[in-house]
């Protein structure tokens, strides 16, 4: 088998013997610790393994392994302008106050008016019954 005698072979061998064998630690530290509400990097992308936090989440001060949710709403209370902002995991939400309405993904409040009837363009608009009775006059 002369395949395995090549230097190109032996040498891609021996790279990738070198890059992925000392890193087995790494990679169990990563296996047991675990990376919560993020994603555990290993080597060699990084020096050591370190914790990648998702959006919306950053690592915790006192342990390196757990990214804790962001609250968007203490520091500005008002970001949704005429709502109230509620915090969830990685992210927020409006709830605003009417004639004010959210749109998707429903982080800032919006003036809605509905559009005004006019009588003359439908004269039943004004029974409160007309929805639930569908029959023709004529």
């Amino acid at each position: 088998m002369q395949i395995f005698t090549t230097p190109l072979l032996i040498a891609v061998l021996a790279l990738l013997v070198g890059i992925y064998l000392p890193h087995t630690d790494a990679q169990a530290t990563c296996a047991t610790t675990g990376c919560l509400n993020g994603v555990c990097l290993l080597p060699p992308a990084v020096a050591v393994p370190t914790c990648s936090c998702s959006q919306g989440f950053q690592l915790d001060p006192t342990n390196a392994t757990i990214c804790n949710d962001i609250d968007e709403c203490a520091p500005n209370p008002y970001i949704c302008g005429y709502g109230r902002c509620v915090n969830t995991p990685g992210s927020y939400y409006c709830m605003c106050y009417p004639p004010y309405v959210a749109i998707y993904p429903y982080t800032s409040c919006f003036y809605y008016q509905p559009p005004q009837q006019n009588f003359f363009q439908n004269p039943f608009s004004l029974f409160l019954f007309d929805d639930l009775f569908d029959f023709d006059l004529f």
